[in-house]
This record gives structure tokens, C-alpha cells and sequence, in this order.
């Protein structure tokens, strides 16, 4: 086959992967899309992250980012909103999660669409 047909080859089996994908997985909005609440807690020791993951994965926010912020005593949760979750609850729910952490800081940032949008 000349190079042309191998290309056409691959690039209709790209095509078809990517396709495939998209029906398993479907479209996945990052959280530039939907906007995000950022819960800052103070920890009494060193954060355990994993831990952390697994608590609130085991609580239902299982798209939950955590991340160290600071020191390693601050802990920093991004969720994504939930139409069937008030800001409120949600924030009860994330401190059943962490015993031994106060809430320092609870902020929505909204969505935000590129100016290439």
C-alpha cells in the first residue's frame, strides 16, 4: 500500500476509536464549565490526601479534588455543584468527612467560558 492509503487507514481508525470513546464515556464537563466550591480545613495534624479521597469518595462526591494548600495542615476540596445538594448541606456533609478540621473558608466560583469560546 502506498502511504496515502495507510493514512487514510489510520486516521479513519483514529476516527473510530475516538467515536467509540465518546459513546462509552460521553462528554465530561470540567469544572471551568460548571463551576466549582472551594472548601479550605485547617488540620489539627499533617494531612493524609489518600485518606481524605476516600472519605468523601465514600460519602458520595466522588469527583472531589483535594489538594494541599499552604502548609501541609491546609487542605484544599474543589467539588462540583450538584442540583441536588445545597451549598449548606454539602458543606456539613464535607466536615462529617474530616474529623478534626474547622471550616476556615467556603467559596462558588461560577462558571467561566473562555474569551476562545
Amino acid at each position: 500500500m502506498g502511504a496515502r492509503k495507510w493514512a487514510a487507514l489510520m486516521s479513519v481508525l483514529i476516527f473510530l476509536l475516538s467515536y467509540w470513546g465518546l459513546c462509552v464515556n460521553g462528554l465530561k464537563m470540567g469544572l471551568i464549565l460548571t463551576g466549582v466550591h472551594k472548601l479550605k480545613y485547617p488540620i489539627k495534624n499533617a494531612a493524609d490526601l489518600s485518606t481524605i479521597r476516600d472519605n468523601l469518595y465514600r460519602i458520595g462526591f466522588k469527583e472531589a479534588k483535594v489538594v494541599s494548600y499552604g502548609t501541609s495542615k491546609d487542605v484544599l476540596i474543589s467539588i462540583a455543584p450538584r442540583v441536588d445538594i445545597d451549598q449548606m448541606i454539602l458543606v456539613d456533609k464535607v466536615m462529617q468527612a474530616l474529623p478534626g478540621s474547622t471550616k476556615q473558608r467556603v467559596d462558588f466560583c461560577g462558571p467561566q467560558w473562555p474569551k476562545s469560546l
